[in-house]
């Protein structure tokens, strides 16, 4: 699928509101009904001129209990200020950074974080998930390499 054509389908995320931040396998993951987002690579939350959550918090932690991390703590933190927000605007550029704007004033920005790899083919940085209350989801997958769309996928889990 082309770029153009993408970027129509991650229009589909307007006015979807957030209904969930929550963190998983070290990376967050945001519901928006029928929508989500998987944020595997960096990503950032801000509001206001403040970041309030990334996935680079999840390495700020004790040490001893690796549920005691920063990730967590500020989920926990500024989930209030965060979910809620309706999407409104979607963008993406040249390099697949992902920024996701909300009405609340929040915002969420997807990076790609690396250039080629030597060690693995592709990385994934970000998954937008599309009709996730279906049997049939649509993900459109940002990797290292490329920009893709699978579909026919069964998604079992998208509403933990």
């Amino acid at each position: 699928m082309e770029n153009n054509e993408i970027r129509a389908y991650l229009e589909k995320m307007k006015f979807c509101r957030l209904t969930r931040i929550r963190c998983a396998c070290e990376m967050l993951v945001f519901d928006f009904g029928s929508c989500g987002l998987h944020a595997q690579n960096y990503t950032r939350t801000t509001k206001n001129g403040k970041i309030l959550l990334t996935t680079l918090d999840y390495l700020s932690w004790d040490r001893e209990n690796d549920e005691n991390n920063d990730e967590w703590r500020n989920l926990d933190r500024y989930r209030d200020e965060i979910v809620g927000g309706v999407v409104s605007d979607v963008r993406l550029n040249e390099l697949n950074d992902l920024t996701v704007t909300l009405d609340n004033g929040a915002t969420i920005e997807c990076f790609a974080a690396n250039g080629e790899t030597t060690y693995d083919e592709e990385l994934e940085f970000w998954r937008a998930l599309f009709d996730v209350d279906e049997t049939i989801v649509t993900h459109i997958v940002a990797t290292n390499v490329s920009l893709d769309v699978v579909t026919n996928v069964e998604e079992t889990d998208s509403k933990e």
